[in-house]
């Protein structure tokens, strides 16, 4: 039994069909974002597998809800050394957390998670908690891109996509859609008011929200808010 959507994820559903699998879900707490990405899925059973990144906290969480929203089998992956053989070659959902994707290496010395998962060619990528990607030199930023790199669909999911601080953004844009934003200085120079300072350039700033809002619900942003929807 798969759990009967409400009509706003319904809808939204649709808006992620029509961005081909590729987007930023920005709904806020209560909303829904893991059981949006669940449906996806069952939409479609033959892209499999597929991999959650999530906070460690949320692995098991993950895990519950795919078996009592959508009846999916997925398998949680624990520590740093890969299996040689299992059932992850097997599960179509498997889910693990960010820092031990980051580890290119186990604590053997064999390949990481990374490698690994690489070798599934995963299908689909769910980005829990996307934010949580906000240095683009950050090693689990790194290897998050790195995994979806040629993943189909991806879909980012996170209640506090956008800030005042648009550099922190880029590195999820650029994962999603690498087509449309494949360079941050090209983003920066027209979105985080770029400032020389005696240490390099600074790009806290912001410019022009108005109109990287109105592209990212264009190109890639499904967004939602606790007030549009309480009925």
């Amino acid at each position: 039994m798969v759990t009967k959507p409400f009509r706003f994820q319904a809808e939204d559903l649709e808006r992620i069909e029509a961005l081909n699998g590729k987007v930023l879900l920005a709904w806020p707490m209560g909303l829904g974002k893991t059981l949006a990405a669940l449906l996806y899925l069952t939409r479609h059973p033959a892209s499999r597998p597929a991999v959650v990144i999530c906070p460690a906290s949320l692995k098991y969480q993950w895990a519950q809800q795919a078996a009592h929203h959508v009846g999916l089998r997925a398998e949680v992956l624990e520590g740093t050394r890969p299996p040689t053989k299992g059932m992850s070659r097997r599960a179509p959902l498997l889910i693990l957390n960010y820092d031990i994707l980051g580890r290119r290496r186990s604590d053997k010395g064999g390949p990481g998670w990374l490698g690994y998962l690489k070798e599934r060619e995963p299908q689909v990528g769910i980005i829990d908690e996307s934010h949580m990607l906000s240095s683009r030199g950050a090693l689990r930023t790194r290897s998050t891109r790195e995994l979806c790199r040629g993943v189909p669909h991806v879909l980012a999911l996170s209640g506090t996509p956008l800030t005042n601080r648009p550099a922190d953004l880029w590195p999820t844009l650029n994962i999603l859609r690498p087509d449309l934003y494949p360079s941050f200085y090209s983003f920066a120079a027209q979105h985080c008011n770029p400032r020389r300072t005696p240490w390099g350039f600074d790009y806290s700033g912001a410019a022009k929200l108005d109109i990287l809002h109105k592209r990212l619900l264009q190109h890639c942003m499904v967004r939602r808010r606790k007030e549009d929807v309480l009925d």
